[in-house]
């Protein structure tokens, strides 16, 4: 089954509250697009059950708790804290996202998603694989530049790279 591109659902689910003069932040519009996983009937879904639960302004708060999904800067939190090696900020993380009634599998595939659109992107240099990442432009920016010693030694250009061990020391 082919996936519809994150800005294609985006752009119609704008179409749709222009249409119907519903007042949303457009963060929380790319997340209910994002919600859809590439299923254009999923994300239509998703904004109407959106609708349902909120008020005249909808933010991205409303989305994630109408939803119950982790939203996209819990999953860039989780990325940052293991790539910064910050147990404590990850644990954390993962504290609120049980306790909030977070399916944890379903954000682990977030998580590793994100991961590989950004390895992808990083590796492809395509300007179009842009639109499936988040509207964090900074976060983007951050993240591909940590990333760039794990895709030049996947490249393997880089065989003397220190890689972190899980115990703290360094393995050369």
């Amino acid at each position: 089954i082919l996936q519809i591109p994150l800005q294609k659902i985006y752009d119609r689910l704008n179409l749709i509250a222009e249409a119907e003069k519903i007042n949303i932040d457009p963060q929380a519009l790319k997340e209910i697009a994002r919600s859809g996983e590439g299923s254009m009937r999923d994300a239509q879904s998703n904004f109407d059950q959106v609708i349902s639960f909120s008020g005249e302004k909808i933010g991205i708060s409303d989305v994630t708790s109408a939803l119950g999904r982790a939203g996209i800067e819990s999953v860039v939190t989780t990325i940052e804290a293991v790539r910064d090696l910050d147990n404590a900020a990850l644990l954390r993380n993962v504290d609120e996202l049980v306790s909030g009634g977070h399916d944890l599998r379903h954000f682990c595939r977030e998580v590793l998603g994100l991961i590989r659109d950004l390895l992808v992107y990083h590796t492809g240099g395509d300007e179009h694989l842009l639109d499936q990442l988040p509207d964090f432009a900074h976060v983007r920016r951050g993240l591909e530049d940590q990333l760039t010693p794990a895709v030049e030694l996947g490249r393997g250009r880089d065989r003397d790279v220190d890689v972190p061990e899980v115990g703290g020391g360094r393995v050369a």
